[in-house]
C-alpha cells in the first residue's frame, strides 16, 4: 500500500489516495461493484467515493505523479470501500513500483486445495510455521472494522436478557397501573360470576395481543431503521452494505423469548385481581 496524488488537471486538485496494488497477482479476487480489476500497468481502479468526487467514469482516464514522474491512468473499474472514508486506488501489479515507498503491506492470502475447513487450516499452518500469524477471511475482516463482530456477538445474550428484565419490570408496572384504574370494573366481574382464572386471562391476553401487534410493525420498521441509520453511519466511511438478518433469530426465537417473558410477568402481576374486594364496584367510573 501506498500514499498517491491521482488528480484530473491540477496535481493539487486532490489529496493522496491510499493506494493498493497486489503482488504477483492479477488482484482480480479483489470485488469490482462495476467495470473490471486493472490489468494493465496504465490501468486503475478508483473507489466511488473518489469516482464522484473527481467528476469521472469508468473509460475516463486520471493522472498520477510516482517518483516525479507524471503517469496516465486509464479508469477500468470501481468498488466500495471504507479505507480512508472510502477514498482509495488499485494499480494493476505489472506497474513497476520498486522505488516507490511503501506506506505499509497487508496480508497474504493463502490458496489451499484441502478438506480444511478455514479456521482448521489456519490452525494447521500456525503449527507448521510459528514464525507467522495466520487469520480466516472473516478474522481478517472483524480486525479491520475493529474487531466489533464479535464484541457484538458475546454480548448478545446478555443484551435479551437485559431486554427482558426491562419489558417484565414494565408489564408489571403496566398491569399494576391498569388493574388500579379498573379495579371497579374487575370488582364488578367477579360480582356477576366471572371466576378469578378468567380475568387473569382477559388481564394476561390484553398485554399478549399488544405485544404481537409491536412485534409486527416492528419488522418492517426494523428494516426501515437498517436502510436509514445503519446503512447511513457506514456510508460516511464509504462502504454501501447489505444489512444481512438471520430471520430464524430475529423474527421467531428472540420475539418469542420476549412473548414468554411477559406473558409470565403479566399472569404474575394479575394474581393481585383475587385481592381487589367486590365492594370496590362502587368505585367504578
Amino acid at each position: 500500500m501506498s500514499f498517491i496524488p491521482f488528480y484530473v488537471d491540477e496535481e493539487n486538485s486532490t489529496t493522496p489516495l491510499l493506494t493498493m496494488q497486489p503482488v504477483d497477482s492479477d488482484g482480480k479476487y479483489m470485488i469490482y461493484s462495476e467495470g473490471t480489476a486493472p490489468v494493465l500497468e496504465n490501468e486503475v481502479a478508483l473507489s466511488k467515493k473518489v469516482l464522484k468526487q473527481l467528476g469521472l467514469e469508468i473509460g475516463d482516464s486520471v493522472k498520477a505523479t510516482i517518483d516525479g514522474v507524471e503517469k496516465i491512468f486509464v479508469i477500468t473499474g470501481t468498488y466500495q470501500d471504507y479505507v480512508q472514508l472510502g477514498t482509495s486506488a488499485r494499480l494493476s501489479s505489472k506497474l513497476d513500483l520498486t522505488d516507490h515507498y511503501i506506506y505499509d503491506y497487508w496480508c497474504i492470502p493463502v490458496y489451499m486445495d484441502t478438506d480444511l475447513s478455514s479456521a482448521a487450516l489456519a490452525e494447521k499452518l500456525a503449527e507448521e510455521f510459528p514464525q507467522y500469524k495466520f487469520q480466516t477471511a472473516q478474522e481478517i475482516v472483524n480486525t479491520n472494522v475493529g474487531g466489533i463482530i464479535d464484541g457484538i456477538d458475546s454480548m448478545r445474550i446478555w443484551l435479551v436478557v437485559l431486554m427482558a428484565g426491562i419489558n417484565i419490570f414494565i408489564t408489571i408496572l403496566m398491569m399494576k397501573m391498569f388493574m388500579m384504574r379498573e379495579k371497579g370494573q374487575i370488582a364488578m366481574l367477579r360480582s356477576v360470576g366471572f371466576k378469578n382464572r378468567t380475568i387473569r386471562q382477559w388481564q394476561t391476553l390484553r398485554i399478549v395481543g399488544l405485544l404481537v401487534v409491536a412485534d409486527i410493525l416492528a419488522i418492517p420498521l426494523s428494516r426501515l431503521m437498517d436502510m436509514t441509520v445503519l446503512k447511513g453511519i457506514f456510508g460516511i466511511m464509504g462502504a454501501e452494505i447489505n444489512i444481512c438478518v438471520v430471520p430464524l433469530q430475529s423474527y421467531v426465537i428472540y420475539p418469542a423469548m420476549m412473548l414468554v417473558s411477559i406473558m409470565l410477568a403479566a399472569a404474575y402481576a394479575s394474581s393481585n385481581v383475587s385481592k381487589i374486594d367486590i365492594r370496590e364496584i362502587s368505585n367504578m367510573e
